[in-house]
């Protein structure tokens, strides 16, 4: 097998078993969910799909005579790593090219199958944020096919339980041979390195921020950004400073971050929030104006809350309303919202505007 076929293979199966360690490290240390039966019912399904696959790409039968079929969630999180190791064993040996892509594959679209269901569970019970996988090569589909604007205007309050908000992740295997069937170069394979890199810095400062080491999370996303400047790390970059006080560069950064890349959306949400932050409440309502027009924004919630909050700012409180049901659409199990949306009803049915205070405060 290519090496550019290996290093191809390999970053997507990285890429995924990352985006699953990350909720199973959620679901085991960040909060008590991986003992709930939503957890265990869909790790064990992972579980059987695990040995299912393992039994048919990788080893014979008889090895995995001692399947657990009561495994935990902890040893089901460990399984997934073995057979990440096993499989990355087989890619690195360069055997079989064509059964190695189509196991490849295969593993990878059930980790994301099941990353899926484990992250829409969390989302639905807590209020965390994990990070979704780097694209790459992976396609991104919801389970909805109304656009943007649709999905605004078909909105009811009573199904708002019904709306899927993590979108489910897919590798084409189509698109991946494209990709291999391309002539590279040695300075491909140099790029994926630096890219594997910056992923990999990305992650270690998104843990640093969890256990709110601010200097060390600074230091790592300045060493991605040597890696690779992007829009996206000029504006980690930012956000670490600005939680250190340190608005002006955090502004700077976010107006380069724009530059870079005017299509992205948290930018523009996050200099509104640091304009806001500072009193600027009109200024910042431009920003998160412009975020909401962004096209490549995840969590596009973000600026309709961020506008809700300049609103009560300004003591309008029905602009803030209309802001805070829109961000609803995007984030339906957001339960601090939800609570943010009844008291400001009950606050405009009883026209008691003394309920908020005149400083936006954190949803």
């Amino acid at each position: 097998m290519e090496q550019t076929t290996q290093n191809i293979l390999l970053a997507e199966l990285y890429s995924a078993s990352a985006y699953i360690d990350r909720i199973f490290h959620t679901l085991l240390n960040v909060t008590n969910l991986g003992h709930g039966p939503t957890a265990k019912k869909i790790g064990s399904d992972l579980n059987f799909e695990l040995n299912k696959f393992t039994q048919e790409e990788i080893l014979q039968k008889s090895f995995l005579s001692g399947f657990n079929q009561n495994a935990d969630l902890k040893q089901i999180k460990n399984t997934v790593e073995y057979t990440k190791t096993l499989l990355e064993s087989i890619i690195k040996l360069g055997h079989g090219q064509e059964q190695t892509i189509n196991s490849t594959v295969k593993f990878i679209n059930f980790i994301y199958d099941f990353s899926h269901d484990l992250h829409q569970y969390i989302e639905q019970n807590a209020d965390l944020e994990i990070q979704y996988p780097r694209v790459n090569l992976i396609e991104i589909h919801y389970d909805h096919d109304d656009s943007f604007e649709e999905h605004l205007s078909s909105y009811q309050e009573d199904n708002w339980e019904d709306e899927e908000s993590v979108p489910r992740f897919h590798l084409n295997k189509t698109a991946l041979l494209e990709v291999i069937s391309t002539s590279y170069s040695p300075i491909s394979n140099l790029d994926w390195q630096r890219n594997k890199k910056y992923d990999q810095l990305l992650q270690d400062g998104h843990e640093a921020v969890f256990k709110k080491d601010l200097d060390k999370a600074l230091e790592l996303f300045t060493k991605a950004m040597n890696f690779k400047e992007t829009a996206e790390i000029l504006t980690l970059v930012a956000w670490v400073h600005s939680m250190k006080q340190g608005y002006e560069k955090a502004k700077s950064l976010c107006l380069k971050a724009i530059q870079k890349d005017p299509d992205y959306g948290p930018p523009y949400n996050d200099l509104g929030t640091y304009l806001l932050s500072e009193g600027q409440v009109d200024e910042s309502l431009k920003w998160f104006n412009l975020a909401k027009k962004a096209i490549n924004y995840q969590n596009r919630e973000y600026p309709y809350i961020n506008s809700g909050r300049a609103w009560m700012a300004k003591k309008n409180f029905e602009k803030a309303l209309d802001e805070f049901s829109k961000a609803l659409t995007l984030a339906p199990f957001h339960e601090e919202l939800h609570q943010t949306v009844e008291k400001l009803k009950k606050s405009l049915r009883n026209n008691d505007s003394e309920i908020f205070p005149t400083e936006p405060s954190p949803i």
